[in-house]
């Protein structure tokens, strides 16, 4: 009896044999039905081992099957056994992967494409791996490609089809092949494995379709090496240890350690594993998987439409994930890739591999978002305030960890930090004012105001806080902004917010400011009117004297000089 390995024994011979492929099989199926419906030339596009050629051998049979029967292929007429023995004169099978030249073309093609089929009632041409031929080779075979005798039917296929000319594309029916999915690889194979007697888990079974990427073919590959390598009993420990991948056991192990930051145990886990001959790179690409799919669970409802995996094995998913951020998740597949390419031509991959890993133990590189808002905040407060960077009461708010950053924003004052936690409290909805004592100081609570500020109008903020804006103080009820000459744009920005201003101050202080906005000093008319009308007031002295200080401070800021 012939040796025959496991995939061209189970080739599917029937359309009803296709997996997951049932939007083209129904078509080709009406075209049997309907030979007017039948064009001149398919073009067969996937992933490898999905079926391209195995449909372009059933079709070929079904169009010369000799059956009356409309099920088609009948696969016991002498037709349909010489196209499965590939015996066929009316089918030829060209590989133009070994084939490119345009000799090839005239030779299979352009000399014989006239002559009548022998036995069926088409002759058909099944070029697989199309865009391997030459550019010459195209350009001969376009002519017959596009007005072939009524008898010829070309069926192409190919996994490039980017690499294919736009004039051999638009003149065949275009027919793109699905990758398979997981369960419905594990339902074939399952099939295989009973009509076969073969004693396979589940779990087994699982592994080679994950590592399998949606081809049968290869999956059935993967099924026979496993039940060489087996004594008659396949399970999951046989294949991983087969192929060299990692079970789910040992990447949960080595997540959940790394996640608990128990680094001992972490690193006699990955010596283990590394000293059973795990090839490292496989490792590290298997672990980038794990944690694509925690991510998933993570940010997705129902993920395992997209992951199809095992009840048990997604529950196991589920429950992880709930430990995990989004953000950490993200970071662990970033370090790992970064890994990857690091040590693919590195001789040094275990140390790179024990630094990765120790890495993700150690959070390093990561932040929450809660944290790096935080951080900005504060040093917003800082800038805004024009607070020195103190080297004293360091205020740490780098993360030790994290050495390498390419921005260090390495501490603020502890005096920052209060004024920050002090301007939150501000913006409640309770209506509290900052300021316990009578005697407010606008120029010297101006800070917590423009703290307020920031926290509901960060672009009003930035304009205020811009050194080409002063306010000066005139009184304790009265602000004037003054810009350099030639910003219009802030000083119509200031004017537009004037009445939200006011209403900050007077909801913090209690007071009713009066604000202007001008690009020279302030109106010194108005100012001596109103020296005048406080020279009446029984605190005339004091506020001449705190008055003198304001104008000589706007002096001393503008170096200017009285007039």
């Amino acid at each position: 009896m012939e040796n025959v390995s496991l995939y061209r024994k189970w080739r599917s011979q029937t359309f009803q044999d296709i997996v997951s492929q049932g939007h083209i099989t129904k078509t080709l199926t009406n075209v049997i039905k309907n030979p007017k419906l039948l064009a001149h030339a398919y073009l067969f596009s996937g992933p490898r081992g999905t079926g391209k050629t195995s449909m372009a051998r059933i079709f070929a049979k079904s169009l010369n099957c000799l059956s009356e029967s409309e099920d088609k292929p009948c696969n016991k007429c002498s037709c349909c056994i010489n196209i499965t023995k590939g015996n066929s004169m009316d089918v030829t099978e060209i590989d133009a992967a070994s084939h490119t030249s345009v000799e090839m073309v005239r030779e299979y093609i352009i000399n014989k494409v006239n002559f009548a089929p022998s036995e069926g009632k088409y002759k058909i041409y099944i070029i697989d791996e199309v865009h391997k031929l030459s550019n010459s080779s195209f350009n001969a075979l376009l002519k017959t490609l596009e007005e072939p005798p009524s008898h010829v039917v070309f069926i192409l296929a190919t996994t490039n089809v980017e690499d294919l000319p736009p004039t051999i594309i638009s003149r065949c029916q275009r027919f793109d092949f699905h990758r398979i999915t997981h369960s419905e690889i594990v339902n074939r194979l399952r099939y295989i494995c009973q009509k076969e007697n073969f004693s396979v888990s589940d779990g087994a079974l699982s592994i080679i379709a994950s590592v399998s990427s949606g081809a049968l073919r290869d999956a059935l590959v993967l099924l026979e090496q496993a039940i060489s390598f087996s004594d008659g009993n396949i399970t999951a420990s046989n294949i991983s240890a087969l192929l060299g991948i990692s079970d789910s056991e040992i990447l949960f192990s080595i997540s959940e350690l790394a996640h608990n930051k128990n680094v001992q145990e972490l690193m006699l886990l990955i010596d283990k594993i590394i000293g059973e001959g795990k090839d490292i790179l496989r490792l590290s690409k298997d672990l980038t998987e794990h944690y694509r799919k925690l991510l998933l669970t993570k940010v997705i409802n129902d993920a395992n439409t997209i992951l199809d995996l095992p009840d048990d094995i997604f529950e196991q998913y589920k429950k992880t994930a709930q430990t995990y951020s989004e953000e950490k998740i993200i970071n662990n597949i970033k370090i790992i890739s970064n890994l990857i390419i690091e040590i693919k031509d590195n001789p040094c991959r275990r140390a790179l591999f024990e630094i990765a890993i120790l890495k993700i133990a150690s959070n390093i590189g990561t932040d929450s978002l809660q944290n790096l808002s935080h951080r900005v905040k504060a040093l917003e407060i800082a800038l805004s305030s024009n607070t020195p960077l103190q080297t004293s009461n360091k205020y740490y708010i780098e993360d030790k960890a994290s050495e390498n950053r390419s921005l260090e924003v390495q501490e603020v004052t502890r005096q920052t930090i209060a004024e920050e936690s002090q301007s939150e409290k501000t913006t409640s909805t309770e209506n509290v004012r900052i300021f316990q004592n009578e005697n407010i100081n606008l120029e010297k609570e101006w800070k917590k105001i423009m703290a307020t500020i920031r926290s509901e109008k960060i672009p009003l903020h930035a304009i205020l806080a811009d050194p080409n804006v002063k306010p000066v103080f005139v009184s304790e009820d009265e602000i004037h902004f003054i810009l350099k000459n030639g910003y219009e744009f802030h000083k119509a920005q200031i004017e537009k917010n004037i009445q939200f201003i006011k209403d900050v101050i007077k909801r913090l202080t209690n007071i009713d400011i009066k604000i202007q906005v001008s690009f020279s000093n302030p109106d010194t008319k108005a100012i001596n009117k109103k020296e005048e009308i406080k020279r009446d007031e029984p605190k005339e002295d004091k506020f001449i004297i705190e008055h003198r200080q304001l104008v000589q401070k706007a002096l001393e800021i503008f170096n200017g000089r009285p007039i």
